[in-house]
């Protein structure tokens, strides 16, 4: 099937917070962030129904610095590492593999980078910068 009818039948189901961590080392105002993503995963099946899914996991981690040219050997004004999962279904019945994943990154980051976004908003607002905004952030590739 063409990728682009394939894209078409792939249906967001939403992400899953699976562990988080906050590390808080100042009360500065201010400054950037700084995100990385460790590694992604993907996984795909068929339940017993015959709905066929795929997730993909991920680790970012974002620290913030009170300048722009912070990191090196400067310890981060605070550290975020989370790790999360970002459901799909797929409407026509056929399971993917991870080539069409990795051809197809393109389409899937920007589905990483909300889930990226949702799931930052959601964890700092239980912590001291939850008057922080966090921009939007698009993985340099998945």
């Amino acid at each position: 099937m063409d990728a682009s009818l394939m894209l078409q039948n792939i249906k967001y189901a939403g992400f899953d917070i699976v562990s988080s961590s906050f590390k808080d080392n100042t009360s500065d105002d201010g400054g950037f962030f700084k995100v990385s993503i460790e590694e992604v995963k993907f996984s795909s099946g068929r339940d017993d129904d015959g709905t066929c899914w795929f997730r993909i996991g991920f680790s970012p981690s974002i620290k913030g610095y009170p300048d722009r040219d912070g990191a090196g050997d400067e310890e981060p004004s605070f550290e975020l590492k989370m790790e999360l999962i970002t459901d799909f279904d797929i409407m026509n019945g056929e399971l993917i593999d991870e080539k069409f994943f990795v051809k197809n990154s393109w389409y899937f980051e920007n589905f990483m980078s909300l889930t990226l976004k949702l799931a930052v908003d959601s964890v700092l607002k239980h912590t001291s910068l939850s008057d922080i905004y966090f921009p939007w952030y698009s993985p340099d590739s998945a």
